[in-house]
């Protein structure tokens, strides 16, 4: 169907003096590229892209695009490759294939179920995740565009089937499908205006503006007979470049990046262009400075792998005892034990071939003790992860209101990470300014202008009123007090907005002012850099770079000559200087000086420059690194970091794409951090800990019995009870503690920042935490093997005289496993919800309805487990005063330790709970303040330091006052006397 007639917009771009400078000099002018060679080699015939399928140089991508991670023949290959690159996944497979020989001491299915279990939901959540990406990408790839069908009729077309040569008419406020060669717009002159938010994160309009000889296109029916050839440059991530020539009527006219529409982008102010499709797909120069998502770990599950392969090396370490002590027992022993027939041995007791023994039973062992590496940790950490998730993107707190948008946990690998942050980096313009910038106030030639205090005075000032209220009657002997008290309330009172900060504190002594800074600051300095008159030799850039080493060295000689301890320096440095300050023989000073000081400010940097000082920080600090910012030019940071923040602002959803983690606000970042942040990392921390303690106590049990019998291979308990162990009886108690552990309340999280360090400093995950949880799983193991072992081996434990064999003292030992780990978490946790006591006693109720009804089941099926609860064991009182028993001496040693540190040593989070508990803070709100004052670490970095530095300067300034107005008070008291006299 013909589209109606257009009519133009009677604007030319030379009526704005603003543009005019936009129009190339000598473009009707200057001669074509040279275009050959490599790398230029593209060819689009415009108008005719079927001319494309006919040689197979010309067949381009299409415009298909994918982000995925799989498709259907790759996922279960690349999958499974993930899943057992993980150490504990691969011993397990390992563990199940040997299972289903006759030297494994369990049921095959006891290992194999567990496995396929816990591969089974990781493989199922990668796959819903990727599904995700995969109807993102669908979205896109369905938009319709209008395509040249030919004989100067335009219809509608998915995106994913535009071919390179395809003539397409792009309406105003639409993205452009690909990237385009633009032939005529809406405007006589053939100028478009273009938004390249989602490329470079800039939101001011681009100009662009076809040729002459394109100009008359204005109309469908004009490319009826329109036809042309493109000779360009092949596919390359530069936005900012192009070189070609079009040869259309038997000329050649060169064509650069005024004529270019790149895909993305989206076409501002301007009714409608016509533009040839040169590049597609992946070919797109936005898909070409895309960039795979790095595959990032938290430093909590990089610690983790040593403490399985910890783990590992004890399970080799009792299995060569185990094995090293059977065949001892074969080459000693055996062949004194007449019931094993010596006279025909066979091969793995035969006395006169330990060494077969010692190698057989080496794999048996391996197997047996297999239960110290939790096969359900991941899983289960993976699932409490995405409910930790969960809350984050439900955190009403966190919500923007004006947008409508919540904060949302891009991906869930990295919760605990927010919790140890030592290092942000932050872009400025739309991530703190909002994109938006109000008037404070300034000071031109030492006049100062406007009235309003900035948020760092604000803060000052409200101090200031609570340490003037705490201090109460101790400063009530200086003038004026009351009235300042009053004067600080106001100023910090919020609403109060049109005030000047010198009408609470006045000093007109501009020399002690510059004496009471807070932060002082320095910034590089060279010529050759700031005024371009320099030019690009090897001996001038040596000069360069050994000028900014030089004042490299004075900053840093600075900081370490000054003597007042409050000093904060601030660092800024210019994207030229940075250039050479991150060279490899210079960035290790760079970044020294740029650690000691409060604050540090590149300014006009390249998103390279962002990504390479943000992987300085990261990889020559060793610490956690965070990067925020909103737009495409963020990305490349937020990839680089340890954890990348994306802001949905005005400057489009590339680095929202990009992140792991979006917000809609940047004030939102304290509470991802001091409140998420902290819960989550103390959560999986303890979660983990507790993860190996309870795997310790429960495995080292087994080779207790073993060596008991001789190194016999057997195993104590029934095939199902190591099967329900970590996948049922103790895994939701756990999860529990990985999702709804609160140290303490979000509000005091807030009140008490000083919680947060906690993170940084590993407090909860250093390996004298780790060691001790895996010591006092030692101890639980052998508590509950010894009193199990004294109590039912060597006595009757029913009162007609009947003893315990192999599977009742199992299962009374199993028993008291399930109870000891599950109080043991019950003790660990500091804030319950029903949730938690659902799963904790529920587990301990499960396994005894587990046993009860398995010892129902006719006896092919349940084995010796026969009635073993109703039956055995219920009725004999010992059984259950063995589980009391063992509780108490199983939580001794946590109840010690955790009694002597809150007495002794208490940390943070002990005090306030306390405080909480006793509700100290409603009782005594003054002492409440006191300690979140004191709960203020000193420091020198960011909004804190500007803070403490300006509460300084004032307290001078008011001292100060206070002195000058007791001398006048002085001098009138003497004036009076002397009037009186």
């Amino acid at each position: 169907m013909a589209r109606r007639h257009r009519i133009r917009s009677r604007i030319r771009k030379s009526h704005f003096y603003t543009f005019r400078c936009l129009r190339p000099k000598t473009l009707d002018d200057q001669g074509p590229h040279v275009i050959n060679g490599p790398g230029y080699t593209r060819i689009v015939h415009c108008n005719q892209p079927h001319l494309h399928l006919a040689t197979k140089l010309l067949r381009y991508r299409s415009n298909y695009v994918s982000t995925t991670r799989y498709n259907m023949l790759t996922f279960l290959p690349k999958c499974l490759y993930e899943q057992f690159h993980r150490v504990a996944n691969f011993y397990f497979l390992v563990a199940a294939i040997l299972s289903v020989f006759p030297l494994s001491p369990f049921n095959k299915w006891s290992m194999i179920a567990p496995l396929v279990f816990v591969v089974g939901l990781s493989m199922g959540k990668e796959a819903l995740e990727d599904w995700r990406r995969f109807m993102q990408d669908v979205g896109v790839n369905s938009r319709k565009a209008s395509v040249h069908k030919g004989n100067g009729e335009f219809g509608r077309r998915t995106w994913k089937k535009l071919r390179v040569g395809d003539v397409v008419r792009v309406e105003k406020d639409d993205f452009f499908p690909a990237d385009l060669f633009l032939l005529s717009s809406s405007y006589e002159d053939g100028i478009c205006y273009v938004e390249t938010m989602n490329l470079d994160g800039e939101t001011n309009l681009k100009v662009k503006r076809c040729l002459d000889a394109t100009l008359s296109l204005e109309k469908d029916e004009s490319f009826q007979s329109f036809s042309g050839t493109i000779k360009c440059e092949d596919p390359n991530p530069n936005l900012y470049t192009f070189v070609g020539n079009l040869e259309c009527d038997g000329q050649v006219y060169p064509l650069d990046p005024n004529q270019i529409l790149l895909r993305d982008s989206k076409l501002r102010n301007t009714s409608y262009i016509y533009g040839v499709v040169v590049f597609t797909g992946h070919d797109t120069k936005v898909m070409q400075n895309s960039t795979k998502s790095p595959s990032k770990r938290s430093s909590i599950e990089k610690t983790m792998d040593y403490i399985i392969y910890t783990l590992f090396g004890l399970l080799l370490f009792v299995s060569v005892i185990s094995s090293l002590g059977f065949a001892v027992m074969t080459k000693l022993v055996m062949a004194d034990w007449w019931y094993l027939r010596p006279d025909k041995p066979e091969s793995l007791t035969n006395p006169t071939n330990p060494l077969y023994a010692w190698v057989v039973h080496l794999i048996t062992a391996l197997l047996l003790y297999g239960y110290l590496i939790p096969i359900s940790l991941y899983v289960s950490i993976e699932l409490v992860k995405v409910l930790q998730a969960t809350f984050i993107n439900h955190d009403l707190q966190m919500y923007d209101s004006e947008s409508g948008t919540p904060a949302e946990a891009r991906t869930s690998n990295l919760n605990e990470e927010l919790g140890q942050v030592d290092t942000i980096l932050s872009d400025k313009t739309g991530t703190l300014t909002c994109n938006q910038m109000d008037f404070l106030k300034c000071s031109i030639a030492g006049t100062s202008y406007g009235v309003r205090a900035s948020e760092v005075e604000l803060a000052a000032a409200k101090q200031m009123e609570m340490d003037l209220e705490e201090q109460g009657d101790d400063i009530s002997n200086l003038p004026m007090t009351k009235v300042g008290t009053q004067r600080y309330a106001k100023l910090a009172s919020k609403t109060s907005s049109d005030f000047e900060l010198e009408t609470v504190i006045t000093a007109s002594d501009e020399k002690d002012q510059k004496k009471t800074s807070g932060i002082k600051g320095f910034s590089f300095e060279d010529k050759r850099l700031m005024d371009d008159n320099w030019v690009s030799s090897q001996n001038s850039e040596a000069a360069v770079k050994q000028n900014i080493l030089m004042q490299i060295t004075n900053a840093s000689q600075m900081i370490k000559i000054e003597k007042d301890p409050h000093a904060a320096f601030a660092l800024i440095i210019d994207g030229k200087t940075l250039t050479y300050a991150l060279k490899d023989d210079v960035k290790y000073q760079f970044l020294a000086l740029a650690v000691a000081c409060a604050s540090v400010i590149c300014c006009r940097v390249s998103p390279k420059q962002k990504a390479l000082v943000t992987r300085l920080a990261k990889e020559g600090t060793g610490k956690t690194t965070l990067a925020i910012g909103d737009g495409a030019n963020d990305v490349g940071m937020i990839q680089e970091a340890h954890i990348g923040v994306g802001i949905s602002g005005v400057e489009g959803m590339q680095a929202v794409m990009a992140s792991d983690f979006s917000i809609a606000q940047f004030r939102f970042l304290e509470r991802l951090l001091v409140v998420h942040g902290h819960w989550c990392y103390k959560r999986i921390a303890q979660m983990i800990c507790y993860f190996f303690y309870k795997n310790i106590a429960f495995g080292l049990t087994l080779f207790y019995f073993e060596a008991f019998t001789g190194f016999s291979g057997q195993s104590i308990f029934n095939d199902s009870y190591l099967l329900l162990f970590n996948v049922v009886l103790t895994s939701l108690p756990v999860i529990s503690l990985g999702v709804f552990e609160q140290d303490v309340p979000s509000d005091v999280c807030l009140q008490f920042p000083a919680l947060y360090q906690q993170g940084p400093k590993n407090l909860f995950f250093d390996w004298y935490r780790i060691l001790g949880w895996m010591g006092n799983g030692v101890y639980a193991s052998i508590v509950i093997f010894a009193l199990n072992l004294g109590i039912f081996h060597v006595q009757s434990f029913r009162s007609d005289g009947q003893t315990a064999d192999m599977n009742a003292m199992g299962t009374a030992m199993f028993t008291c496993i399930i109870w000891a780990v599950n109080v043991q978490i019950a003790l660990t946790m500091s804030h319950f919800t029903w949730i938690q006591h659902v799963m904790i006693w529920g587990s301990i109720g499960a396994w005894y309805i587990f046993l009860a009804l398995y010892g129902m089941l006719p006896p092919k099926l349940s084995g010796n487990i026969f009635h073993m609860l109703i039956e055995v064991l219920a009725p004999a009182p010992i059984f259950w005063l063995t589980n009391l028993l063992v509780i108490a001496a199983t939580t001794l040693p946590y109840l010690f330790h955790i009694s002597y540190q809150r007495s002794v040593n208490p940390l943070d989070h002990h005090i306030i709970q306390e405080i909480k508990h006793f509700r100290i803070d409603l009782e005594d709100e003054r002492m409440w303040k006191r300690e979140k004052s004191k709960a203020r670490e000193k420091t020198k970095i960011g909004f804190t330091a500007r803070v403490d530095a300006k509460i300084r300067q004032l307290r001078v300034k008011l001292h100060r006052k206070h002195s000058v107005l007791s001398v006048i008070s002085g001098t009138s008291s003497n004036d009076t006397a002397s009037n009186m006299i």
